[in-house]
């Protein structure tokens, strides 16, 4: 049986403990293109919109000689985005908070003991060191212009 569902809870609740992160959902969110009920769905006390979405958006299975038990690898994307403010210099906040999200995900390897590890020996994110950023940049979400990490975390299991 796998664990899915407690790995992405696990996902969400660590990067919920990031005090810096705010609006963290375990899945996609969309408000059928209406951007501005998109964005409240982000907003924060000081008006801003911040968020974090998890999705799962591959698996692979391999049967592991080792344990003679079949492995399965989650992949999940992660995207973090924090609105646009140049007189704040927003991008070095934002950087830094990309930063500690790796950190923390560093150092919880077993995403609290609900998979194996998150440094697949195998598939594709073979050899990934935990929380892989694949982009940082900007984009538009409706007319509010937001800085955007995409992310990467893959979390290999048992499967009994």
């Amino acid at each position: 049986m796998s664990n899915l569902a407690n790995i992405r809870t696990a996902i969400r609740d660590i990067l919920s403990s990031i005090p810096e992160t705010n609006n963290v959902y375990d899945h996609d969110r969309t408000a059928d293109g209406d951007w501005k009920r998109f964005l409240d769905l982000f907003r924060t006390s000081q008006d801003n919109a911040e968020g974090w979405l998890i999705s799962r958006t591959g698996v692979q299975t391999q049967f592991n000689q080792i344990y003679r038990k079949k492995q399965r690898a989650h992949i999940f994307t992660i995207k973090g985005f924090m609105q646009f403010n140049d007189a704040l210099v927003t991008e070095h906040i934002f950087n830094n908070v990309v930063e500690n999200v790796e950190s923390v995900f560093d150092i919880n390897q077993t995403l609290n003991d609900t998979c194996e590890t998150t440094y697949p020996t195998w598939g594709i994110m073979e050899g990934s060191p935990g929380l892989v950023v694949d982009s940082i940049g900007f984009l538009m979400y409706g007319n509010v212009l937001v800085h955007l990490a995409s992310c990467r975390l893959c979390a290999v299991e048992k499967i009994e």
